[in-house]
Order: C-alpha cells, then sequence, then structure tokens
C-alpha cells in the first residue's frame, strides 16, 4: 500500500536543544522569536502544499508569493531573534569570554575617536569625542553605558544580510564555521540575494526571461533557502548557550 504524501516539509535545526534553551532566562525570548518563525514560515509552506495538491505545470503568482513570504518571514525572524540575542546577552558574553572583552574594547577605542572637522581634542592625530568621554566618565556604570551603546549600534542596522550578521557574531566571539556548520557563505549569501530580490524588487523580472514577468522560484529552492536562514538563527542561540557554558574569564 503506498503511503500518502503530505507534502514537503521544513526541518527544524534542532527541536530538543531549543526546549532546553528555552528554560535559561537569557535565550528565552529569542527561542520564542524563533518558534514562531519557524511556524510561520511553515504554515506558508503548507499553504502552499494544500494549493498546488494534484496539479501539475507551473505554479501561479498566488502559488508563488506564498513561497516569497515564507522566506521574507524567515529572515525577518532571524533579524528579531538575532536582536534578542543582543539585548539578552552581550553583556554577559563580555563578561565571559576574552575575545569578546577584546572585540568590545576595539569598538570602544573606535567610538571615541571622531572623524571629520568635528575636533575637540586631538591625540596623536586622532580626533577624540569628549562628549562621549563626559558621559562615560558621569555615568554611574561607565562599562554598562558604553555596552548599551553598543548594543543600538548593533540592533539599529536591518540584520537581513550576511556580512552584518557577522560583525554581529564578531561581538560575540562566534565564528563563521559555528553560524554556518556546514553551508558555505556562497549558500548563504545566496539566500540573503533571493530575500533582497523579493524585498526590494518583489521579485519583478523586467528582463523579458519570464512571461509572468516576476522571477519564479522553485519549492525545493526556497525551502533550501528558508532552512539556510533557520539554521542561522538557531546556531546564533547555540552559539551563544555554549559560550557562556564553557568560556572562562
Amino acid at each position: 500500500m503506498k503511503k500518502k504524501k503530505t507534502g514537503k516539509k521544513l526541518k527544524h535545526p534542532g527541536s530538543s536543544d531549543l526546549i532546553i534553551f528555552k528554560k535559561k532566562r537569557n535565550l528565552e525570548n529569542a527561542c520564542t522569536v524563533f518558534e514562531h518563525t519557524f511556524e510561520s514560515s511553515g504554515n506558508f509552506l503548507s499553504l502552499y502544499n494544500k494549493i498546488r495538491k494534484g496539479k501539475s505545470g507551473t505554479t501561479s503568482h498566488t502559488e508563488q508569493d506564498l513561497l516569497r513570504a515564507m522566506l521574507l518571514f524567515a529572515c525577518a525572524g532571524l533579524d528579531s531573534t538575532v536582536k534578542h540575542l543582543i539585548e539578552d546577552n552581550l553583556n554577559l558574553i563580555i563578561e565571559k569570554d576574552i575575545n569578546a572583552q577584546k572585540e568590545f574594547e576595539k569598538y570602544v577605542e573606535k567610538k571615541l575617536k571622531k572623524s571629520g572637522s568635528q575636533i575637540d581634542l586631538s591625540i596623536n592625530n586622532h580626533s577624540i569625542d569628549l562628549k562621549l568621554i563626559s558621559q562615560v566618565i558621569a555615568s554611574s556604570k561607565p562599562r554598562d553605558l558604553l555596552i548599551k551603546i553598543l548594543k543600538k549600534s548593533l540592533s539599529d542596522n536591518s540584520l537581513q544580510s550576511l556580512d552584518q550578521i557577522l560583525i554581529v557574531a564578531s561581538h560575540f566571539a562566534i565564528t563563521s564555521q559555528e553560524l554556518l556548520g556546514n553551508k558555505t557563505t556562497d549558500d548563504i549569501k545566496k539566500t540573503f540575494d533571493v530575500r533582497n530580490e523579493i524585498s526590494h524588487e518583489m521579485d519583478v523580472d523586467l528582463t523579458g526571461k519570464s512571461h509572468k514577468k516576476r522571477r519564479e522560484r522553485t519549492c525545493d529552492d526556497m525551502i533550501k533557502h528558508v532552512q539556510n536562514t533557520l539554521l542561522i538563527s538557531f546556531n546564533f542561540i547555540k552559539s551563544i548557550d555554549t559560550h557562556l557554558s564553557t568560556k572562562d574569564k
């Protein structure tokens, strides 16, 4: 007897690990966002499967939009997940991990240097930000203030590109290998390229290659891109837990 086809599904990067991570206060918010991201992306795929059931041939605009929405939600979830990790964990990592401390020191040094013609004080040909220095000196907790400024700097960016994600990861002393796993940088960059074509160009194709005037995406390719995004989100959570659990100051 043949098994009834249920349609394609997303694969969870690590559901059992996520249950453990979610019990930790510093990871709870990020894990909650990740769970909803996985669920919402999966819902779009389920709708696609339902509409496509029994059909053959090319997909409709509606079917294509469901695939596009699946990826956009996954990328939005990545952005939100990482921003919660920044807010809830950056100070903990800086306190615990010597490499994260070094990255923090480099950030503070760069932050104290002003650019352009706004010269308050010049030391060794570097313009010094006296306003920031005064804020730090006047603060009851100078280090906490600087970490807060760093958090805002990292979170103000849209974290939906590999370069931005890796910048944030560097402040957690997380390597690209930890984030990407067995994926290559080209794999992940392609995922964000597709996301940008959808988000910024509505996937419109004016080259004449498509009779529908929009780029056509296959379900398998879009699932692959969503899985790439989910993997980075999950690995970011996992890496922070590993660093906080194993690193000594």
